[in-house]
């Protein structure tokens, strides 16, 4: 199963244009082992996020446009567990 997530990036200047930023996951995708890299203190790379091409794919599958991608990269943080 693919999941698609999309975020709004609003403008941060007035003569700037926002951006849709477009994910997906692949729920076949083997799990990872470690969530940080202990080493940089840092998350890694999200481990069942679809490639570029693999995107694109999808989504001209779900809309029939070929669509451009470009790469940027956001950080986000987003609720993995819930407490009382």
């Amino acid at each position: 199963m693919i999941i698609l997530h999309l975020h709004w990036q609003p403008p941060s200047q007035v003569a700037e244009t926002g951006l849709f930023c477009f994910w997906a996951e692949d729920s076949a995708a083997p799990s990872p082992s470690l969530k940080i890299d202990r080493r940089r203190g840092e998350a890694l790379p999200h481990p069942f996020a679809l490639g570029q091409a693999q995107l694109a794919a999808h989504l001209k599958s779900l809309t029939g446009v070929n669509v451009r991608l470009q790469r940027v990269g956001i950080a986000l943080r987003l609720p993995t567990t819930c407490r009382p």
